[in-house]
């Protein structure tokens, strides 16, 4: 009895999985994710005038056979940075450019972070080979740096000799800036004025505020970071003379962790293109 049960349920079980495959039932697949490969190409800094208005971003794809438009995603933004929610790249395009615009409210000399994304449909996440970068994270920064002097550079302690360096002002910070100075990407940047026999000068950080240790950005092989300290107790300043030029002087003492390469003066000749100095003076 239990057997003929067995069977007559199995037969039911049976018909029913013979009636649902009868139904017309449509099927569409999802999207492949990689189907398509798109990316972000362009610097991770942007650093914009001050009249900016706009900037910028540049998309990548592989295949250029069609028209395409895709959506452009914002993870994080400022409120004044309005970012188109599409790109479209013509048919034998490669790229595309698209326009963030920027409103009234960037702050000069304040750097602010986007951050856009492709959605994954679009790019080819699961193959690093093939995948191109799908997020892109950058900052953007306005100021009004313009060069003000060329000078050398010269220093008898750690990195004894001398060279070529620049030096800018931004009239918004009231601040000169020594780009490069030890290291590629590492900047000095220092307070100035004079009137008359009266002057100030001090070292600052970006923002103009007084500092006296720095991180040169020239890594010593055994020690590390190698560090800057200006030695204010010295005196400090700068002199224009008929033979020996105009010059800013120093002192500072250069140490790692291990202790210090020595303390001495630091020397930069400068010849001027212009004096902000004297131009602000004439302005008041």
């Amino acid at each position: 009895m239990n057997k003929i049960k067995f069977g007559f349920l199995s037969l039911v079980v049976a018909l029913g999985l013979v009636s649902c495959n009868g139904n017309d039932y449509e099927y569409t697949p999802a999207q492949e994710a990689g189907q398509y490969n798109f990316g972000f190409v362009g610097e991770k800094n942007l650093v914009l005038a001050m009249t900016d208005t706009e900037v910028q971003v540049t998309l990548n794809r592989v295949d250029d056979t069609e028209e395409q438009t895709i959506p452009l995603k914002v993870i994080s933004a400022p409120d004044f940075v309005t970012v188109p929610e599409t790109v479209t790249f013509a048919q034998g395009q490669k790229q595309a450019v698209v326009t963030l615009t920027l409103g009234e409210e960037m702050t000069p000399c304040t750097t602010y972070q986007i951050q856009l994304v492709i959605d994954e449909k679009y790019t080819q996440p699961y193959d690093a080979e093939k995948a191109q970068p799908a997020v892109y994270d950058f900052t953007i920064y306005k100021e009004d740096y313009e060069l003000v002097a060329n000078g050398t550079f010269e220093s008898s302690v750690a990195w004894k000799g001398s060279w070529g360096v620049s030096v800018e002002y931004s009239e918004y910070l009231n601040l000169y800036r020594i780009p490069d100075l030890i290291a590629d990407g590492t900047n000095y940047y220092f307070h100035f004025d004079q009137d008359g026999e009266t002057q100030e000068f001090w070292f600052t950080d970006a923002s103009g505020s007084h500092k006296t240790a720095f991180e040169s950005g020239y890594v010593h092989p055994s020690y590390g970071m190698m560090i800057t300290t200006i030695n204010e107790s010295y005196p400090m300043g700068y002199d224009e003379d008929p033979s020996d030029g105009n010059y800013f002087y120093w002192v500072w003492k250069v140490s790692v962790s291990a202790g210090s390469f020595g303390e001495n003066y630091q020397y930069l000749t400068v010849e001027w293109l212009k004096k902000p100095w004297e131009e602000n003076t004439e302005e008041e």
